[in-house]
């Protein structure tokens, strides 16, 4: 009885590994299968302010959710002649624009240039070579800290 159980306590330590090295598939090549079957990504051509239907309200979303502390980012569409960000200054009357950036890029640090719990309308303006001007704006909500 005691041979039989060794036996088996024998076979029982083997046979994870013999099934682990008999798979010709990689664990690498089994997961990217299992991504393209499930989520096949979407070929998304970048925005341009001169492709025909462009339309501006496809520039921002209309909420961006940042955390106090992490260097941040928003970009506008590509190709465009000019770019301007700006955000309202509060409690102005007539309303006055504060200028935040002329890149197409916008970059801010959450908790310096737009301070902690807030949330800050930023709106930008894109030329395209034409001299046509599209407008879009979003908030911007800035949380102290990373969700748990």
């Amino acid at each position: 009885m005691r041979n039989i159980n060794r036996k088996i306590y024998v076979l029982l330590l083997l046979l994870p590994f013999v099934m682990i090295t008999a798979c010709k598939v990689s664990y690498d090549s089994m997961l990217q299968d299992f991504n393209n079957k499930y989520f096949a990504p979407a070929v998304q051509k970048e925005l341009s302010v001169n492709d025909e239907g462009f339309e501006a309200d496809g520039m921002l979303a209309p909420y961006y959710d940042f955390y106090d502390g992490y260097s941040s980012s928003l970009a506008g569409p590509a190709d465009a002649a000019a770019y301007n960000w700006k955000t309202p200054v509060p409690d102005s009357e007539p309303v006055e624009y504060r200028e935040l950036c002329k890149e197409r890029v916008f970059n801010f640090m959450p908790g310096i240039d737009f301070a902690s719990g807030s949330e800050t309308k930023v709106i930008l303006t894109v030329t395209n070579n034409a001299g046509t001007e599209y407008i879009d704006s979003t908030i911007i909500r800035i949380n102290r800290q990373l969700p748990i």
